[in-house]
């Protein structure tokens, strides 16, 4: 009799709880992982290759402009520039500098910029990974100087010089 007074009380199931991730679940967050991934060295390696190549570009500039100051020093003081002939390109200058030396600049098929001094019998690298270098002068006295420098061309710079 007891239990016929008393309201009913309502029975709740228990159910068991959820302790893991479905195979669902896993396989996405697995594949969303991985597509961030990608995404993150995809990132890394653009970044990388551009600053590689702003470097190489920057060390070019600078390996010019040492180049052309050398050279503008030079050139300013030279007496009988005489290589290349007016309206002629060639790889090589030469001119007879204040001392009275002769001097020259030469690319060389490997890719260097070679200072020679005859009479000392002297020679000095100036420049490397040079691609190409043109010195052209024009029946004016112009000297027009085009370098490229690196292996894919880096940088190209010209240079004109009003000579006697």
């Amino acid at each position: 009799m007891l239990s016929e007074n008393m309201p009913d009380i309502p029975t709740y199931q228990h159910k068991p709880s959820r302790r893991g991730f479905t195979l669902v679940e896993v396989v996405i967050s697995v594949a969303l992982f991985a597509g961030l991934i990608i995404v993150v060295s995809s990132m890394y390696s653009f970044i990388r290759r551009t600053f590689t190549r702003v470097d190489n570009k920057s060390a070019a500039s600078s390996q010019i402009e040492r180049f052309l100051l050398r050279l503008d020093s030079e050139l300013r003081s030279a007496t009988d520039v005489t290589v290349p002939a007016s309206d002629a390109r060639s790889n090589c200058l030469t001119f007879v500098n204040k001392e009275g030396n002769e001097i020259s600049y030469e690319h060389t098929s490997d890719g260097k910029v070679l200072r020679i001094d005859y009479q000392s019998d002297t020679q000095r690298e100036i420049m490397h990974s040079v691609a190409s270098l043109t010195f052209s002068r024009f029946t004016r006295g112009l000297v027009e100087i085009s370098i490229t420098v690196g292996q894919v061309p880096v940088l190209t710079a010209i240079h004109v010089w009003n000579l006697p």
